[in-house]
């Protein structure tokens, strides 16, 4: 069985940009590769997501879902419904959620404090050139 996805352009793996949702092209992906859901695809931009095994221009598999469990990578909108794509590490004290960068050599201990999370999609899997 095959599951249609759009890949809808780039989402910053550094630091958050304005949501830009336009579809490049669908792909077929199959189920049996990728489980059932519905999927779409993101292009990586920047560099804090490199100790994920995230790089520019890998092509991301989120799974659009509204939660996120902590250790997730997740697409998420920040406070100024700026969209990005980092771990999901849980909340602090206030009840605010962290949301971690993944390159300790470029952004040692850096994250991302959220008010109001809202996610759009955990990310599955990383399809990259060689």
């Amino acid at each position: 069985n095959l599951a249609p996805a759009m890949i809808v352009g780039s989402i910053p793996c550094g630091e958050a940009q304005s949501e830009e949702q336009y579809v490049e092209s669908y792909v077929n992906l199959p189920t049996a590769l990728f489980g059932k859901g519905e999927f779409y695809i993101l292009r990586a931009k920047g560099d804090s997501m490199e100790d994920a095994g995230i790089t520019e221009g890998d092509l991301v598999i989120i799974l659009r879902q509204p939660t996120a469990e902590v250790g997730d990578i997740v697409v998420a909108l920040d406070d100024e419904q700026q969209n990005t794509l980092k771990r999901f590490a849980g909340f602090d004290e206030k009840g605010r959620a962290i949301l971690e960068y993944m390159n300790e050599d470029v952004y040692p201990g850096k994250q991302i404090i959220v008010k109001e999370l809202t996610v759009q999609g955990v990310a599955k899997h990383v399809l990259k050139s060689l």
